[in-house]
């Protein structure tokens, strides 16, 4: 009898959690303490489904306690240790983590979450983007091997990676063919399409994106994040006046629930390139920061965060806040210009999230740099220039640092 209501406790567990009605999980915790509490030893499904309660409620340590437990008794299975990477990442401890994923590799060679969370180490914490590209080739190996259905599985494989590689085109190359594989299929997801077309974006390939983009319409006509591709593809051409129409007509469709990050910087850019002033285009960027971190509110370090984090989109943003910086160092003594503190106030969640993103640590060293604190700028280019010798522009921005550095000691 204890067994038939344990099961049944756990099943309403797992139900109330697929429902996502309740953010704080109260009733599925119910069911899933009360069915810990009748299981006389450690049962997979109700461990795992306490876990997820738990990290609903960000209660990260205690849900690893029980994990552990969990990887005791089923020591050569890989749920506990996939749930054991998740916990770690949410705790910031990359260290175990990435100790977790060679265990979960020990157990199976083609782990596809063990994968995963290497890769995104090599992207993230460390910017070493040749180990990271040989993990993601062997992720995309396993993939296809066992898991070619899972088109759910490439899509979201390919948001995650392709918005914290800083565009390198090797691991574009690699997020191209992710996306590509989730649309082989004659019943194809607009989002999984609309996902191709960014994936061409971010490598340049315009024409091409826009055709997508169109496709995604055709396939979901009220699929606006389509409609927002479509307008960054017409700004990228200089097709201002259609850009425009578009903007304008994607604006009174949000005006009842608000518009996206995306929608505000689309018409920073536009403002720009129509020279609307300095003023205005600032406010737009602003209202697309403050839109984007609020909506990261809930989330803890993981995967969706790093989607929703989108780290290229905030490279962007940041770019055009510096052609409105000062573009000579600041004097001691005068006050931080507003710009170069929207700019820190951008990067700051950027590199705690992924200083292994060199295109970041580098803008960090310039707006350091740009606010007079040479010394704070000399640690971070020398940290970006550890991770690339190659990068020209960190060299020239070093060189700059030096001779203010250099001024300022002869002057004194």
């Amino acid at each position: 009898m204890n067994d038939q209501n344990k099961q049944i406790l756990a099943l309403k567990g797992w139900i109330e959690l697929a429902s996502g009605k309740d953010p704080q999980a109260k009733k599925a915790y119910k069911y899933f303490d009360e069915a810990m509490q009748i299981a006389s030893n450690c049962e997979m499904d109700i461990i795992l489904g306490m876990c997820q309660c738990l990290m609903l409620r960000h209660n990260f340590k205690k849900a690893l306690e029980l994990i552990n437990q969990l990887i005791v008794a089923y020591s050569d299975l890989l749920p506990g240790f996939e749930e054991k990477m998740k916990l770690l990442l949410a705790l910031k401890d990359w260290e175990q983590v990435t100790d977790t994923a060679s265990r979960a590799l020990d157990v199976d060679q083609f782990c596809i979450e063990a994968l995963c969370y290497l890769t995104l180490y090599n992207l993230c914490r460390v910017g070493d983007y040749n180990e990271a590209h040989n993990y993601l080739s062997k992720l995309l190996n396993s993939l296809d091997m066992f898991e070619p259905s899972s088109k759910s599985l490439y899509y979201n494989i390919a948001r995650l990676i392709s918005r914290v590689c800083g565009r390198n085109e090797l691991i574009l190359q690699q997020t191209h063919t992710l996306a590509q594989r989730a649309i082989e299929e004659e019943s194809c997801e607009a989002d999984y399409m609309r996902e191709l077309g960014y994936q061409l974006v971010l490598r340049g390939k315009i024409k091409e994106a826009l055709e997508c983009y169109k496709h995604t319409i055709k396939l979901d006509e009220t699929n606006l994040p389509a409609v927002t591709g479509i307008i960054e593809c017409q700004l990228i051409q200089n097709k201002l006046d259609d850009a425009a129409q578009q903007l304008e007509f994607l604006s009174e469709i949000q005006m009842s629930i608000g518009k996206t990050s995306e929608l505000y910087y689309l018409s920073a850019v536009l403002a720009k390139k129509r020279n609307k002033g300095e003023e205005n285009i600032v406010v737009l960027l602003n209202e697309a920061i403050e839109k984007h971190f609020s909506t990261l509110k809930n989330y803890y370090l993981g995967v969706d965060y790093y989607i929703m984090l989108n780290p290229d989109f905030l490279i962007l943003i940041v770019k055009d806040y510096l052609n409105y910086a000062p573009q000579q160092p600041l004097q001691h003594g005068q006050a931080m210009d507003p710009i170069l503190r929207k700019c820190q106030q951008v990067l700051d969640p950027l590199i705690k999230a992924a200083p292994g993103l060199i295109e970041g640590i580098y803008l960090m060293g310039k707006v350091k740099f740009l606010s007079g604190d040479f010394e704070s700028a000399q640690m971070t280019l020398q940290h970006c220039l550890e991770q690339d010798q190659a990068l020209s522009d960190a060299h020239i921005l070093m060189a700059q640092v030096n001779a203010n550095t250099s001024l300022i000691i002869s002057g004194s």
